[in-house]
């Protein structure tokens, strides 16, 4: 396929060269002129009109940007555009501020879907989680750049437009919680003198009830400097789980944990712990997520 992708950041790169490694005709674009050309491989885009241009109809183009720019990111894109190109928001929007844009492109005859993104830089890199919200036929026509892109068994239609990234505000949520989780568990077990805590983690990986990857993430934090002195305790991030905190209040549903780990988050700032040293050393082993200052 001939696939555009506007963002060549952390995950956008990864996810470029993926693309290019399945045999895809990549053209890529970057207001960061070094991003761009550190991906080997794809056709280099001077601007986003230029992207479009470079792509014959029907076009598929990911956009792999934060959420705040998405609408001028369209703006730059959609008045170039052929009836029946699709776009896919791969970053992480607000899933209402998708349901709109769906709403506008599809006025202008455009396709537009929402697709939750995760497995971090790993799953960039190596294979991602999808899930995908919009048109049905829209989804089907971008299916084999997924596919080349995911995990296996890892994309998956979701539903009507908004869906994918309404999935991703939850899992964002959940991730605040089990990270949250972890982090106690180990900030009490630092506080027991004699303990190797990488041995704990090593031991819980295998057979343990709370094995996971984000555990593997532990262990390997712990291996390197077992007093994560690298890190400030101050943890980043919160946007996605303040989403989710509204909608679940709107809705009536119970969302304690994660209110705390929000919370949490907040306080951080302020007063940090070797709890809070733990999340940010696995924001950034996962995400390449900079701790505050």
């Amino acid at each position: 396929m001939k696939i555009g992708i506007a963002g060549l950041g952390r995950m956008g790169g990864r996810l470029a060269s993926q693309l290019v490694n399945a045999g895809n005709s990549v053209t890529g674009y970057d207001t960061d002129r070094a991003a761009l050309n550190s991906i080997a491989g794809i056709n280099k885009a001077d601007s986003l009109p230029d992207m479009v241009a470079q792509l014959a109809p029907r076009r598929l183009i990911f956009l792999m940007v934060p959420a705040g720019v998405v609408d001028d990111t369209l703006g730059g894109i959609a008045p170039y555009l052929s009836k029946g190109d699709v776009i896919v928001d791969a970053g992480n929007s607000f899933y209402r501020d998708s349901v709109r844009r769906a709403e506008e492109l599809r006025a202008k005859g455009l396709c537009y879907l929402d697709s939750g993104t995760s497995g971090g830089l790993e799953g960039a890199a190596n294979g991602a989680s999808f899930t995908v919200g919009g048109e049905r036929e829209a989804f089907d026509f971008a299916l084999p750049a997924f596919m080349a892109m995911a995990a296996k068994d890892g994309v998956h239609y979701i539903g009507k437009s908004g869906a994918g990234h309404f999935v991703k505000m939850v899992h964002n949520a959940i991730e605040y919680g089990m990270l949250q989780a972890y982090a106690e568990g180990f900030g009490l077990l630092q506080t027991e003198p004699g303990i190797d805590l990488a041995q704990v983690s090593k031991a819980w990986e295998h057979g343990s009830v709370i094995r996971s990857w984000v555990l593997e993430l532990i262990t390997r934090c712990l291996e390197r400097d077992a007093r994560l002195s690298a890190y400030n305790g101050k943890i980043g991030g919160g946007e996605s789980g303040g989403w989710a905190i509204q909608e679940a209040s709107e809705r009536g549903v119970d969302f304690d944990s994660i209110i705390s780990a929000y919370d949490a988050r907040i306080r951080s700032l302020q007063a940090p712990s070797f709890s809070s040293k733990l999340i940010a050393a696995l924001r950034e082993e996962f995400g390449g997520h900079r701790q505050p200052k």
